[in-house]
C-alpha cells in the first residue's frame, strides 16, 4: 500500500483503518483495487463506436489503430472479418479509399513474362 499514490493511497489506507484485517491476502487486495479502479470494459459501447468510426482529420494509422483497438475490446461476440473490413473501408476518407479500392497493377515480373520470352525467342 505504501507505493500508492492520491487517491488509491487514500482508498487504500480508509479501507484498512476500518477493518484491520480487510485485506488478508495480496490478490484480495489487488481484486478490490481492480474493482475500485479499473474504467468498465463495455463492450456495447465499444461496439457502437466502431460501428460509428469515420477517420475524420486523423491519418489512415491513427484510423486503423483505433479500430484495432476497438475491435480487441468486443470479445463476447465478435464481428466476422467482412463486417469489420466493410466498416473499415467506409470510415476512409478522401484519396486513401480511392487507394484501397483501386485494382494493383500486375508485378513487374509478370508484365515482363510474355509468351515469345518463355519460348527464348
Amino acid at each position: 500500500m505504501s507505493c500508492l499514490g492520491g487517491r488509491a493511497r487514500s482508498w487504500a489506507y480508509g479501507r484498512r483503518l476500518t477493518n484491520a484485517t480487510r485485506f488478508s491476502t495480496y490478490a484480495e487486495f489487488k481484486e478490490e483495487l481492480r474493482q475500485a479502479f479499473e474504467p468498465p470494459k463495455n463492450e456495447f459501447r465499444s461496439r457502437a463506436e466502431f460501428l460509428d468510426l469515420q477517420q475524420g482529420k486523423h491519418d489512415v494509422h491513427a484510423y486503423a489503430q483505433r479500430a484495432r483497438y476497438l475491435v480487441s475490446n468486443i470479445v463476447t461476440n465478435p464481428m466476422d472479418e467482412a463486417t469489420k473490413g466493410r466498416h473499415v473501408y467506409e470510415g476512409i476518407e478522401g484519396w486513401s479509399r480511392q487507394d484501397l479500392s483501386l485494382p494493383r497493377a500486375p508485378k513487374y515480373s509478370r508484365s515482363c513474362d510474355h509468351p515469345c520470352h518463355a519460348r527464348g525467342i
